[in-house]
């Protein structure tokens, strides 16, 4: 059986390959706005509009900031969301950011407001063509809460 090409959902959102993770940020070099995801000119309604920004990586660790657990399946198109799962804001204190995304994990009752996330990218779903893959969020093993 012949393997499938791995392709993001939205190009422009995160690093391929999976194997290193990173989100695809902009940082305005006049004001110093980060924005995820990525814009050509700053957002930043009290900067010039006009400035082009600057590509940045997010990387490292965040914290868990909030989240929900959804316990209904979504419909077509986006039935590959299968319940319960989790959706949660991080943030990136470094960047200024909190982002939202969907979290990996099997014991809902370890997520925990504060909690260490890293950023995975991982498949979402496949169809005859391709996988989709996209950016999650998971918590960290290593330290535990808090850490």
């Amino acid at each position: 059986m012949q393997s499938k090409e791995k392709v993001p959902v939205q190009e422009g959102l995160f690093t391929m390959p999976p194997e290193k993770p990173a989100l695809l940020a902009s940082k305005c070099p006049k004001c110093g706005s980060v924005q995820f995801p990525r814009a050509p000119i700053c957002n930043n309604p009290d900067c010039d509009k006009d400035t082009p920004t600057e590509d940045v990586l997010i990387d490292g660790k965040g914290i868990l900031w909030s989240y929900t657990t959804h316990h209904y399946d979504l419909r077509t198109p986006y039935d590959f969301h299968k319940a319960p799962y989790a959706v949660g804001a991080v943030e990136f204190p470094e960047h200024g950011l909190i982002i939202v995304g969907k979290i990996q994990i099997d014991d809902f009752s370890k997520l925990e407001i504060g909690r260490k996330m890293q950023i995975v990218v991982d498949k979402l779903y496949e169809d005859e063509n391709a996988e989709y893959y996209t950016y999650f969020f998971k918590p960290v093993e290593e330290g535990g809460i808090n850490e």
